[in-house]
């Protein structure tokens, strides 16, 4: 078969008339240029996180987030042996129940990414966001520090090192590098459409799948 035949064959390909397609529509998150910018990515992270936002998906996302990291955590249990206990401590998610009063901020509790809580789950997750960018000098140990003092009466302290690939915190990056659990940004992919089945507001839907769409490219 001649090039011009293979070339004509492929673009009569219902496959890769689709792929074209969806890397030619517009998507918001590349029109305002978010790539690989750490801030943002955590903004909108952060504001499908927060319950009383307007997306209309209450407490949704991070139910579906927990899911993950706890398997995350049984996981991380089942491969070490040197007695680390999980941030559940083996108790059924369940427990965790309503956290439509879940507090979230942005970098203004020292500094952490994003900070997540419920006091009436006893629940803390400690979310860091590396695009691209390296791990400071000490800088998990400063986050866990505040989070242990300022949430030493929480049953559930959980820290998450969120990167492209999940890799896992450097045994010279962290005092305790086990304790935090590795997230990819294929986990958050992977969360956002298990949850799409949830959203009812269009426009929820449609940056939902924008930023899907942004993370497969």
């Amino acid at each position: 078969m001649d090039i011009e035949t293979q070339i004509l064959n492929l673009v009569e390909d219902d496959d890769f008339v689709a792929l074209d397609a969806r890397y030619h529509r517009t998507n918001v998150f590349q029109v305002v240029g978010m790539g690989s910018q750490e801030i943002r990515h955590s903004n909108f992270i952060a504001w499908l996180l927060d319950p009383s936002e307007s997306h209309g998906l209450g407490d949704a996302f991070m139910k579906v987030l927990l899911t993950r990291l706890y398997a995350i955590a049984d996981e991380n249990s089942d491969e070490e042996s040197d007695g680390d206990v999980s941030p559940f401590e083996g108790i059924p998610l369940a427990v965790l129940g309503d956290l439509s009063s879940l507090n979230v901020a942005r970098e203004t509790e020292s500094n952490i990414d994003i900070l997540a809580w419920s006091p009436s789950s006893e629940l803390v997750v400690c979310i860091e966001n590396k695009v691209w960018s390296g791990l400071g000098n000490g800088q998990l140990d400063k986050y866990q520090t505040y989070v242990e003092k300022r949430f030493a009466s929480y049953r559930h302290r959980v820290y998450v090192l969120l990167t492209p690939d999940g890799y896992d915190v450097p045994a010279d990056m962290a005092t305790n590098p086990s304790s935090w659990l590795s997230l990819s940004y294929n986990d958050i992919r992977a969360c956002l459409k298990a949850l799409l089945a949830r959203v009812s507001d269009e426009k929820t839907s449609m940056l939902i799948n924008d930023y899907i769409d942004l993370l497969e490219r």
